[in-house]
């Protein structure tokens, strides 16, 4: 009976041992969910899609929007419109890592998603910086506007497009796409054009335009 006393006092420390190692498990998990959450709250703020109508507050809290404001003023661009393809570009979410899908031609990269032809031509030596890639897309897109902008160019319905579209349309579609249009039927015919061509039309549009909603709803498409 006494040598049956003297085993049961393990139990007791044994007891508060397992307590503490549950209760210092379940803090680690509450901790580790904390900086999850924390996390995805960092993200969404990142990823937050909002329409510019004010220039002069383009810039606040956002390195990238800071970098594509500079961009847009070194090449006369609006920064709104060069925001806007920056955003359809990486699906709103302004991610400088961002790759591509596979294509014939290779995967597009970065924030203006330059595709290895633009990165060789435009001598960008690492893609995935931000101010490299960026400069590039803003200067392709400058020379896109300066290429059509003495060209009055219709759509299918007779309605003159502004210049910026046609080159936001070259700038996803190819250049040699649009000047094929061009060529066979002297105006660009938007339903004939591909879906996802027709799509960053109706996004740059829109968020030139400065209608938000719409600019959201069509990114999640």
């Amino acid at each position: 009976m006494k040598a049956i006393n003297e085993q049961k006092w393990y139990i007791i420390p044994l007891l508060i041992f397992l307590i503490m190692l549950n209760n210092a498990s379940y803090a680690m998990t509450e901790f580790e969910k904390s900086n999850i959450q924390e996390q995805k709250n960092q993200q969404n703020s990142i990823i937050k899609i909002k329409v510019v109508s004010e220039k002069d507050t383009f810039a606040q809290g956002n390195k990238i929007k800071e970098i594509i404001l500079d961009n847009a003023k070194k090449y006369n661009l609006d920064p709104n419109y060069l925001l806007g393809i920056c955003l359809i570009e990486t699906g709103g979410t302004l991610n400088p890592d961002l790759v591509g899908p596979r294509t014939y031609c290779g995967r597009a990269k970065g924030i203006c998603q330059l595709m290895p032809e633009l990165i060789k031509d435009y001598e960008v030596e690492d893609p995935f910086n931000p101010n490299e890639n960026i400069n590039a897309g803003a200067k392709h897109l400058r020379y896109l506007i300066d290429l059509y902008k003495n060209k009055k160019i219709y759509d299918e319905n007779e309605n003159l497009l502004k210049t910026e579209y046609v080159a936001a349309i070259a700038y996803n579609w190819g250049q040699g796409s649009v000047d094929r249009m061009l060529k066979n039927y002297d105006c660009i015919i938007i339903e004939n054009m591909p879906y996802e061509a027709r799509r960053y039309l109706k996004i740059i549009t829109a968020h030139c335009k400065g209608n938000a909603e719409l600019v959201k709803k069509l990114l999640e498409e």
